[in-house]
């Protein structure tokens, strides 16, 4: 109880709990709400210091400076402070200088807070959602044909990241011809204090989903850096190198492509010319130079149709003498092993059946480029026969081919060959010459399939041909081969096969087994499912054969002439019988198993 009068006694001290921690409590509680209370004073002041409008304003003018044109802001605008500093725009429109428009549905603008309250905008991170990239007409087109300018332009468009740190595209696209990029989530960032980019990510293109990454600077001397990959399921294809700097702009490198299929290739490309021939996986290797007016593989290594070359290969996209933008490519392959029945199987496939006699054969394909290649190879499989030793030239010129065997060896002999195929024409056309010289009459005989009768010996066989290639049933009912054999010193097999009837006089005497000759010569055309025998002479120890005929489709043979013996002996040193007379010689029936008759004729009586 307090006396009146008096002061209210002190209340008794909290258990535990000094008097100084309370003060130090009363005075953290105090700084804390002074804090609370600064920051609430410094976002409005924030708030104060960066208004929409100033945040507007400076986003415009640093776009304006990054695409070095236009921009234009038809949609609303905010500006928000927590949880981060960002402008946000919406129907943005951006005209760079050097043509076409970039419409951006949304635009995201990470601002730099510190600055922001000082009254700048300071982009961070700018994000561009759903944006649209229609490029100027002709810049595909003028990108192919000047890479090296696409390359700068590149280059000089990483002055955007000099006051943007990173940029990432969400849901972009750009349209081209037919297909082009859609969907595309990339990143671009860079250093303020340095000149160099990374782009990653990945996009639609033409329908393929395909991922990128690149970097890119500018070096010091004011050449460019590039490094990067590019892949989907269509093609993979990676560039390493940089640009020279000096008055032509070059660029030194190496690149690297690889694809299951060219015609997979051609339809990401978005090629909607002629069909490109299915020949499989194709992939190439090589250093790259690269100017205004050419690319230079020097030491390309490629495959292409279950076969690997490789050489030196320049790809021309000017000259005087060609349309403006048709590329042409020159060069020199060497091939070990050259899969020459593949490569001819996919250029024109044959039917699977009855059903694709009428395909047209396509060759639409040679007017797309032009070529000037030499190829040689130390082996090849052109089927039947193997090959080795070859040396020829490849010529394309506006849909016109060449092919020029200058040598090879073949069928024990050497063999040449010139086949022009003319895809400009109505109907396309191929034809040629061929020649053989010193060739093993018997591995002719094998290579064709003759089962019997068969020629052994040496012979040279030269030739001509005219076909059209219009489809396959044109090519075998329209073709035309004449060709000429000559051999000698040689044996003709005709003991295996049976007398015509039992009057009939085999040509041969009991017991041998093949008629020997010094010379053959034949004449023979084959017009589309018939073959002509214009005229075939054997001379032979015992006497002069002649026969002239046809053989069918079906392989009915109709093949007359004459036996004129030498001398009326009964056999000579070699064995051969030569009958007291001429003779007619008639061989019918069926292929592969024709009668022989042999009849006698008057001395004067002329060959049937």
């Amino acid at each position: 109880m307090t006396s009146p009068g008096l002061p209210p006694l002190p209340a008794p001290a909290r258990a535990g709990m000094p008097a100084p921690r309370r003060a130090v409590r009363r005075w953290a509680a105090l700084g804390l709400a002074l804090v609370v209370l600064a920051g609430a004073l410094g976002l409005v002041g924030m708030r104060l210091g960066l208004g929409v409008e100033a945040a507007k304003r400076d986003l415009v003018a640093a776009l304006s400076q990054g695409v070095r044109g236009a921009v234009r802001i038809e949609g609303p605008v905010s500006l928000s402070l927590l949880p981060k500093t960002r402008l946000v725009a919406d129907e943005v429109w951006l005209e760079p200088g050097d043509g076409g428009t970039i419409a951006v549905r949304r635009l995201v603008a990470e601002l730099d807070p510190l600055k922001a309250l000082f009254g700048s905008a300071a982009i961070k991170h700018l994000r561009l959602d759903t944006p649209r990239f229609d490029p100027p007409a002709g810049v595909g087109p003028a990108l192919f044909d000047r890479p090296l300018d696409g390359l700068e332009a590149a280059a000089a468009a990483l002055t955007v990241l000099d006051d943007v740190g990173e940029i990432e595209i969400l849901n972009g696209s750009l349209p081209a011809g037919r297909g082009g990029i859609a969907q595309a989530d990339l990143t671009l960032s860079g250093d303020r204090f340095s000149t160099a980019a990374d782009i990653e990510g990945s996009f639609l293109w033409n329908g393929e989903r395909t991922s990128l990454e690149a970097s890119i600077e500018r070096a010091h001397d004011g050449a460019v850096i590039l490094e990067g990959r590019l892949e989907s399921a269509a093609l993979a294809a990676s560039l390493t190198g940089r640009t020279q700097a000096g008055p032509d702009l070059r660029f030194e490198g190496a690149m690297s492509l690889s694809a299951p299929s060219l015609k997979r290739v051609a339809a990401w490309l978005g090629h909607a010319g002629p069909p490109l021939p299915e020949v499989g996986p194709v992939s190439l290797d090589a250093s790259l130079r690269l100017d205004a007016a050419s690319a230079s593989l020097p030491d390309a290594k490629l495959h292409l149709a279950g076969s690997r070359g490789h050489g030196a290969l320049v790809l021309v996209r000017d000259g005087p003498a060609r349309a403006p933008g048709r590329p042409r490519l020159d060069g020199s392959l060497a091939f070990a092993d050259l899969d020459l029945r593949t490569l001819v199987g996919a250029l024109a496939p044959l039917p699977a059946g009855p059903a694709g006699l009428d395909r047209p054969i396509a060759v639409g394909f040679l007017g797309l480029a032009d070529l000037d290649l030499r190829v040689s190879a130390q082996d090849a499989d052109f089927g039947p026969a193997p090959v080795s030793d070859i040396a020829a030239t490849l010529h394309l010129e506006r849909g016109v081919a060449t092919l020029d065997l200058g040598d090879a060896a073949l069928l024990g002999g050497r063999a040449r060959a010139r086949l022009v195929l003319d895809s400009t024409r109505a109907v396309p056309r191929i034809t040629g010459s061929f020649g053989l010289r010193e060739a093993d009459l018997a591995a002719l005989g094998q290579a064709l399939d003759i089962p019997s009768p068969s020629f052994a010996g040496k012979a040279a066989l030269d030739g001509t041909l005219d076909a059209p290639l219009s489809s396959w049933a044109d090519l075998a009912s329209r073709s035309r081969v004449e060709a000429r054999l000559n051999g000698r010193n040689g044996t003709l097999d005709l003991a295996a096969l049976p007398a015509a009837d039992a009057a009939a006089a085999p040509l041969l005497a009991p017991g041998l087994a093949a008629l020997p000759y010094s010379t053959l010569s034949a004449d023979l055309v084959l017009s589309g499912p018939r073959a002509i025998l214009k005229d075939m002479v054997l001379d032979a120890p015992g006497g002069r054969l002649e026969l002239r005929g046809t053989m069918a489709e079906t392989g009915d043979l109709g093949l007359r002439g004459r036996f004129e013996p030498a001398a009326p002996v009964e056999g000579s040193a070699a064995g051969i019988w030569a009958p007291d007379g001429p003779r007619r010689v008639e061989i019918t029936g069926a292929w592969p198993a024709p009668q022989v008759a042999l009849r006698q004729l008057a001395a004067s009586a002329p060959a049937p």
